[in-house]
């Protein structure tokens, strides 16, 4: 039995025999590493080692020790490619054979032996200081930019290289220090270079994910130097199978050339002679992307038309992107570009995070009434089934912290709706409701947030997780916020009363604005009992409603509403929801046309003042002047009824 005292005394005497054999190789005077292994290698031969470690296999296979038996196995093989690894190293290195033996011995013992070849056509992906593989074909190595490839640590830590000196001269070794472990990455980047067999690969981006410029590692300029090459631009176009990835790809190769010349939407004419020869290959993959034999003028712009004359379905949210600006509607729900992803809870994840919360809450809480305890109670259970879903649990997970900063957040909001819903005639008819409308032969559909219903009368509302969000009817004209009123459109047969967004974020606000932190924003209609009904705490004292945007006025014949942007009258509510429909109706029919000029909303036309282009995530592909639409103002919610179209 392995690991008897007896069989202990027999590995013993084995042991002492070995190395009373080697003594003669261990005596010897200083010499090379190459020339101790060789000797090392004659010594296993003329003994036949490579018998007698298959007859130990053999042995402690038939005992039924099989994990034993594989290792003896792999001991001698496993030994040479060690031998050899150090040999490359060390060949030149004159010293005894004792301190030889020393390498060696440290190599072995921190050496791990698997069953399973893990060498065979097998693929590692991971930080170059984790690879211990040997036999390597291939080697590709991303990323390869200064300061990265190799990692150099900076001389930031607790203890700066100048005090880790002074340390030093007062006879205190601090290990390692910085310079140890740069020489250390330095030399494993070094080794990891020279194991391929068959082609070495070393690429880097030009620029990072901000768009700043990066450089090279100054590995690259060495091998340059070496080898005389020179690096080339990763140039080739790797299609994927499907015809939309395929845009996609040319897309993004197309619009990152220089000085944008290559805008296939803006160069209709005749390309093929307007491209130098080495812009060849966009040529032929646009005729690939075409499928014809030869490009006539305006083929992109039929192309375009073809592809979105297809198109029947069109979302509420893209109909405002579109006016926002024709060519990122173009890029985003055509060319289906996206934004890099990164690791995070992302404003667009922490939106759909408080939809949903505030969905659950309001199914659990309908028809209830409950205490501020119960409500938070209630708060916390929802958000707690919530963020235990895929789709949030590992990003909660990795940022620790992070859950008790939303939950706390969201039981405020939930808490704080709450209440408010209690101070309303108006009910939750239904949350998250998804509708789909026909407008002349087009389908618009899409989700509304909340409805809320008093016998035949409707409010639509739109969450918004931004605390400074606007809604003015000269939004609405330009088409920057339509939704509310496609909504309504979609709700017909109900009298529309309302249409808001509600603030949803729990910022910090000032005292005098406390009450007003999650205050209605948008259009209210101009009756004195619907508003009532819409807020039961206003009456002849309290004439300023902190839920809605809207105010009272005491006359000698009561309560009128006081004018203000957002009030209109039944006939301006009815016009401006029209209006919306034609709006929408229109801008479709420009898309089926492929309309995608750079057109994008001024600031003029914003409520907030911003462009469609200071938040925009297609800033680096959007190159070349960009024409704001014409500025057309309205005096009031009247100029809807026979406004025409937002000018193009």
């Amino acid at each position: 039995n392995i690991g008897d005292e007896e069989e202990i005394k027999k590995a013993e005497k084995t042991r002492s025999a070995l190395m009373e054999k080697l003594h003669p190789i261990l005596s010897s005077a200083q010499i090379t590493f190459t020339e101790f292994y060789r000797e090392i290698k004659e010594f296993i031969k003329i003994n036949d080692l490579e018998s007698e470690e298959n007859l130990l296999s053999d042995i402690q296979k038939s005992e039924g020790y099989l994990n034993n038996s594989n290792a003896t196995k792999r001991g001698l093989e496993k030994f040479y490619e060690i031998a050899e690894e150090q040999n490359r190293i060390f060949g030149a290195l004159s010293d005894t054979p004792k301190n030889h033996l020393k390498i060696l011995k440290c190599a072995v013992e921190t050496t791990e032996l698997s069953f399973i070849p893990l060498l065979l056509d097998s693929v590692f992906i991971g930080d170059p200081n984790e690879s211990r593989y040997t036999g390597i074909k291939n080697l590709f190595v991303l990323g390869a930019i200064d300061g990265e490839f190799p990692k150099l640590i900076n001389d930031d830590g607790i203890l700066t290289l100048k005090e880790i000196g002074d340390l030093k001269l007062q006879g205190i070794n601090v290990e390692p220090d910085f310079k140890a472990l740069n020489r250390e990455s330095k030399f494993n980047i070094l080794q990891l270079l020279i194991k391929p067999t068959d082609n070495l690969f070393i690429t880097y981006s030009l620029t990072d994910k901000s768009g700043e410029k990066n450089f090279p590692s100054p590995i690259i300029k060495e091998l340059e130097n070496i080898l005389s090459i020179k690096s080339q631009p990763c140039s080739r176009q790797f299609y994927a199978l499907n015809e939309e990835n395929r845009i996609r790809n040319f897309a993004n190769k197309v619009w990152n050339k220089k000085n944008g010349r290559l805008m296939l939407a803006e160069h209709t004419g005749d390309m093929k002679e307007s491209y130098e020869n080495e812009e060849q290959v966009y040529y032929d993959a646009l005729k690939d992307l075409l499928n014809c034999s030869e490009l006539k003028e305006n083929s992109f712009n039929e192309y375009i038309n073809n592809r979105f004359s297809e198109k029947a379905k069109y979302s509420s949210t893209e109909l405002e992107t579109y006016f926002s600006c024709p060519y990122k509607h173009f890029l985003r729900y055509n060319l289906k570009l996206k934004p890099k992803e990164e690791f995070g809870l992302k404003a667009l994840d922490k939106g759909s995070l408080i939809h949903a919360v505030l969905e659950l809450f309001f199914k659990e809480a309908k028809g209830k009434i409950l205490t501020k305890q119960e409500c938070d109670f209630l708060a916390r259970s929802v958000i707690s089934k919530i963020i235990s879903k895929n789709k949030y649990k590992y990003v909660f997970e990795q940022l620790k912290g992070l859950e008790k900063i939303i939950t706390k957040e969201c039981v405020n909001i939930c808490s704080e709706l709450y209440i408010n819903s209690l101070s309303s005639e108006f009910k939750i008819y239904d949350l998250e409701k998804k509708f789909d409308i026909d407008l002349d032969g087009i389908s618009v559909n899409g989700k509304i947030d909340r409805i809320d219903l008093y016998n035949n009368n409707v409010i639509v509302i739109d969450y918004k997780t931004s605390s400074s969000v606007k809604s003015s009817l000269k939004d609405v004209y330009f088409g920057n916020k339509i939704q509310l009123y496609i909504y309504l459109n979609a709700l017909g047969k109900y009298n529309a009363v309302g249409a808001f967004y509600l603030p949803v974020s729990d910022k910090y606000v000032k005292e005098e604005m406390k009450d007003e932190r999650f205050r209605f924003k948008g259009q209210i209609i101009n009756d004195v009992d619907i508003i009532k009904k819409l807020d039961i705490k206003l009456n002849g004292e309290n004439l300023k409603s902190c839920i809605f945007p809207v105010s009272l006025s005491a006359t000698d014949d009561g309560l009128t509403v006081k004018k203000a942007d957002g009030v209109l009258g039944k006939e301006e509510m009815a016009d401006v929801i029209d209006y919306v429909k034609r709006l929408a109706i229109k801008a479709t029919s420009e898309i089926s046309k492929g309309y995608i000029a750079k057109k994008p909303c001024s600031s003029s036309e914003a409520e907030s003042g911003d462009t469609s282009c200071t938040y925009c995530e297609f800033k680096q592909l959007c190159r070349g002047e960009k024409l704001f639409r014409v500025q057309r103002g309205t005096k009031s919610a009247k100029d809807f009824k026979e406004a025409e179209n937002v000018e193009r």
